[in-house]
């Protein structure tokens, strides 16, 4: 018995030894065989850093990933916002990009504004890896026109006293300010425009900016363009001080940035900040919203028979029936001169409507959703109206009846 016990404890650790050895070979395997993305699932981009060299320009750098990734999915957004999310898988759009390389710029941003980035590397069908930390940065913006120096009263010029010359007693000295003197008088371009807002309906864009009380402006340079980059020049001097100019050479459903420089005797301001904005489909208009109490209100009985929706909205928003038709859509320019607290709703009793809010540029400030059928159709939360306190501003208001 026990020679037999002696000799089973060899065979046992050489069991042991090949089960050792097969489990260390599998998991080599699975090493070797596995995605690059999946064995980097969970790394970190670092290094990321953010520039704007030059106005409206953002420049986005990170280090390079190990193992290298397919691609890396990029997204900025104004600090004060959200990210966006794309409409289209692996689409460059508006706040996201999709590049192979280590950068990506990004143009024709609004200046003085800070953003935010983040970026994380793709492996394809693979996990992502994770999110860089947040860089932030403030958007460059164009330089002011530099003052020419002012000379010193108090340096006389080192010449030789002179005699004053003998007045003619026939002639008239000239008037303080008339035509004959240059006291006074502004030597330079006046500033940039400021405060530039647009209103856009089907076939007309009505722009308006800062009144900056400069005496010296005789008119402004109005510029156009699909983008930021591309901008020309619409009118090259409208011949009036006032602040404000219409286009009226615009088409339907179209998207145009303008700008302006201010104008004098002495040349042109230094470049406004851009805006964009949309056009209104054939034969739509903005309305004025009448004041209902502390809110604002659309009118029912002027709603029906309107024009179709030029916004998109998230699936998220959406009812669960069918598929979304976007129906008849109301436009509304609502303008606030100073910070108010406002309820915005369709009167009740119309159909089931969504409400959609946006700034002077275009960013969507609130939005609701309301089903007649109940809440327990919403994909979010039903509201009736959207609640807000707003600053002073312009903004347009789109409500939107959904039927199906």
């Amino acid at each position: 018995m026990q020679n037999k016990l002696i000799g089973a404890r060899p065979r046992d650790a050489a069991l042991r030894a090949a089960a050792a050895i097969l489990l260390i070979t599998a998991a080599v395997l699975l090493f070797l065989y596995l995605p690059a993305g999946a064995q980097a699932a969970g790394k970190e981009i670092t290094g990321l850093t953010l520039s704007s060299p030059n106005p409206g320009e953002l420049v986005i750098e990170w280090d390079a990933a190990s193992p290298a990734p397919e691609d890396h999915r990029v997204m900025w957004a104004k600090s004060s916002g959200k990210f966006r999310s794309y409409k289209k898988a692996n689409t460059d759009e508006a706040g996201n990009a999709y590049p192979t390389g280590t950068s990506h710029t990004v143009t024709g941003l609004p200046e003085g504004i800070e953003y935010k980035v983040r970026v994380r590397a793709r492996y394809g069908s693979a996990k992502p890896g994770l999110f860089s930390s947040l860089a932030t940065v403030t958007i460059s913006s164009t330089p002011e026109p530099t003052q020419a120096p002012t000379p010193d009263p108090t340096q006389a010029p080192a010449t030789e006293p002179t005699q004053p010359p003998t007045q003619d007693p026939t002639s008239q000295p000239p008037d303080e300010g008339g035509s004959g003197s240059s006291q006074g008088r502004s030597t330079e371009p006046p500033a940039k425009p400021t405060g530039l807002l647009a209103r856009a309906s089907h076939d007309c864009v009505a722009l308006t900016w800062d009144d900056s009380g400069d005496s010296t402006i005789s008119g402004y340079q109005v510029f156009r363009g699909p983008d930021a980059t591309s901008l020309t020049v619409l009118a090259d001097d409208t011949g009036s001080a006032a602040s404000s100019y219409t286009d009226s050479s615009v088409g339907a459903v179209t998207t145009y940035v303008y700008a302006v420089k201010a104008r004098n005797a002495n040349g042109l301001s230094s470049q406004s900040e851009t805006i964009s904005v949309t056009t209104l489909p054939d034969g739509c208009t903005l309305e004025n919203l009448p004041p209902i109490l502390n809110g604002v209100s659309s009118q029912s009985s002027q709603w029906l028979n309107s024009c179709q929706s030029v916004f998109t909205f998230d699936p998220a928003t959406r009812y669960d029936t069918e598929p979304l038709i976007t129906g008849n859509a109301r436009f509304y320019s609502l303008v606030i001169s100073s910070e108010k607290s406002l309820d915005i709703r369709m009167e009740y009793g119309v159909t089931s409507h969504h409400i959609l809010l946006r700034d002077a540029t275009g960013n969507i400030v609130g939005q609701t959703f309301w089903h007649m059928q109940g809440s327990e159709n919403c994909h979010i939360a039903c509201a009736p109206s959207i609640t807000r306190t707003l600053t002073a501003g312009e903004y347009v208001i789109e409500a939107v009846q959904h039927y199906n």
